[in-house]
C-alpha cells in the first residue's frame, strides 16, 4: 500500500491507498520537536487504530508546510516504507500536471498544489476547491490544469462561545462569497468542492452548491505519486 502524508501546522493527516482506493485514514497532532522515530511511531499507531496493518508500505508521498519538519517527515516516511520503496516529497522537480499561473508560483504551498491536483483529477476541467483545516485554503483551476489562483484565509476556531456567536454562519458566508468570485473569475459555474476537518460541519450553512469531497488533498498526493512513478518507469 501507498502511504500518503500531509503535515500541517497543527495536525498530520495520513492515508493508506491500495491502488486508487483510500483504505485507511488517520490524524495525529503535529509536534514540532518530534524526531523521525517519534513521527513514524505516531503515524503507524494512528493508522493501526484506523484499521491498518503492520506491514511496511510499498511507497510514500508527503506534503509538509512546516519547514522545520520537512526533513524529519521525509525520514519518518523512510522508516515506514519497505527497502527499495520510493519516497516522494512534494516540491520543486516533482511532476504534478499543473500549469501554475499564480502571481508567485514559487510561493505556492505544497498543500495547495496537492489540493489543486485532487480537484483537477476529480473535475477534469475548471473547478474550485476549499480545504477547511487550521486555515481555510482555496484553489481555482481553469482549462488544461491551469492553477489560476490561490487564497489562504483564517481558519475555523471552534468553541461553544464561537458557535453561539454565529461563527459557522460567518465562515459559510465567507466561503459563499469566495466561491462566487472564483466562479466569476473563471467565467463558468464550475464545480465547487469542500474538504478538510471542518467541511462537513460548515457545508449545511453554505448557500453555494458545495460538493463534500473528503480527503481531497490526500487523493491529490496519491495522484501525484502515481504520475511520477509512471513517468519514472516509462523512462527506464
Amino acid at each position: 500500500m501507498l502511504l500518503v502524508l500531509n503535515v500541517g501546522n497543527t495536525a498530520i493527516s495520513a492515508g493508506a491507498f491500495a491502488g486508487e482506493e483510500l483504505r485507511f485514514v488517520a490524524q495525529t497532532a503535529t509536534c514540532k520537536g518530534a524526531t523521525a522515530f517519534d513521527l513514524a511511531l505516531h503515524i503507524r499507531q494512528a493508522l493501526a487504530l484506523a484499521g491498518g496493518g503492520e506491514e511496511p508500505f510499498s511507497g510514500a508521498v508527503l506534503s509538509c508546510v512546516v519547514p522545520s519538519l520537512r526533513q524529519v517527515a521525509a525520514e519518518a516516511a523512510a522508516l515506514l516504507v519497505r527497502p527499495g520503496g520510493r519516497r516522494l516529497v512534494l516540491g520543486p522537480g516533482v511532476k504534478t500536471g499543473l500549469d501554475i499561473r499564480t502571481q508567485n508560483p514559487a510561493a505556492t504551498g505544497s498543500d495547495l498544489v496537492a489540493l489543486a491536483v485532487g480537484a483537477m483529477t476529480l473535475a477534469g476541467g475548471p473547478c474550485a476547491a476549499f480545504s477547511l483545516g487550521t486555515a481555510t485554503a482555496a484553489v481555482a483551476l481553469g482549462e488544461g490544469g491551469a492553477l489560476r489562483g490561490t487564497a489562504v484565509m483564517p481558519g475555523l476556531a471552534l468553541s461553544l462561545e464561537a458557535l453561539r456567536g454565529g461563527l459557522l454562519h460567518g465562515h459559510a458566508a465567507m466561503l459563499d462569497g469566495m466561491a462566487e468570485r472564483l466562479q466569476e473569475a473563471l467565467g463558468t459555474d464550475c464545480p465547487l468542492y469542500l474538504c478538510g476537518r471542518w467541511a462537513a460541519l460548515v457545508q449545511p450553512y453554505c448557500r453555494a452548491p458545495f460538493l463534500l469531497k473528503e480527503h481531497l488533498l490526500l487523493r491529490g498526493l496519491a495522484a501525484i505519486y502515481r504520475k511520477n512513478t509512471a513517468e519514472r518507469r516509462g523512462g527506464e
